[in-house]
């Protein structure tokens, strides 16, 4: 969830960067070091040195998204990349919500079961564990009654 919520914070700042005319480069490195990872805005701080300079970008940086790396080199023009890129960050920000919809309903049910089950075994143990303690001495063939 963290990682997809950087990646849709990266495009929406990359798109509204981008739709305020700063320079492709100078936009990436910003919204790269201002979503809050160390490897997104190492990652965005090489792509940016490498879009500055004009080189094709054959393989994204380590730590930067490929589809954003991809779409940036893909040589869309600035309408079309903004419209993109806010469209990107929307379906990475329905994957947060997902992801959060599915642990919102499904921690409780988990965290139930395995704190009742724990409970439900604790309490069969210390019930049933001296009744057949009690049950194996008086079928043992040496049984005592003293």
């Amino acid at each position: 969830m963290q990682r997809a919520s950087r990646y849709a914070s990266l495009a929406e700042l990359l798109a509204l960067l981008l739709s305020n005319d700063v320079p492709l480069a100078e936009a990436v490195e910003l919204a790269s070091a201002a979503v809050g990872s160390r490897g997104i805005a190492t990652g965005g701080k090489q792509l940016a040195e490498c879009l500055a300079r004009g080189e094709p970008i054959h393989h994204p940086p380590s730590g930067f998204p490929p589809l954003l790396a991809w779409m940036l080199a893909a040589g869309y023009s600035q309408p079309q990349l903004c419209k993109s890129l806010f469209r990107t960050a929307e379906v990475y920000r329905d994957e947060v919500s997902r992801s959060s919809q599915w642990l919102a309903f499904y921690t409780p049910l988990v965290l139930t079961v395995v704190v009742t089950g724990g409970v439900v075994f604790v309490y069969a143990a210390l019930t049933l564990g001296p009744w057949l303690a009690i049950m194996r001495r008086l079928t043992s063939p040496f049984n005592y009654f003293f």
